[in-house]
């Protein structure tokens, strides 16, 4: 695979994709963060798709696990800053 599999094939998608990641983040610019960091691993690990499987489910379940990661961290985050300051209103 190299840039023709990204332009053709993963890129035609991405407005799909922005709006499977706008269900996740309910936000349009934490939707856009996701979409680039799914594309960026998409761009990777891109040798590890297999081409006779589906393309769009692979890279929804990067995009998925992702955004799972990201919600275990942020709530790390907050449950630590709220030991640490425990008197702060949560952001």
């Amino acid at each position: 695979m190299n840039n023709d599999f990204i332009k053709n094939e993963v890129l035609v998608n991405s407005d799909m994709l922005l709006q499977y990641a706008n269900k996740f983040t309910k936000d349009q610019d934490d939707a856009e963060d996701l979409l680039q960091d799914t594309l960026m691993k998409v761009i990777r690990y891109q040798k590890k798709f297999e081409k006779s499987t589906n393309l769009l489910g692979w890279i929804y379940t990067i995009m998925k696990n992702i955004f799972i990661n990201r919600c275990g961290k942020n709530g790390v985050e907050r449950n630590y800053a709220s030991t640490v300051f425990p008197d702060s209103d949560p952001a």
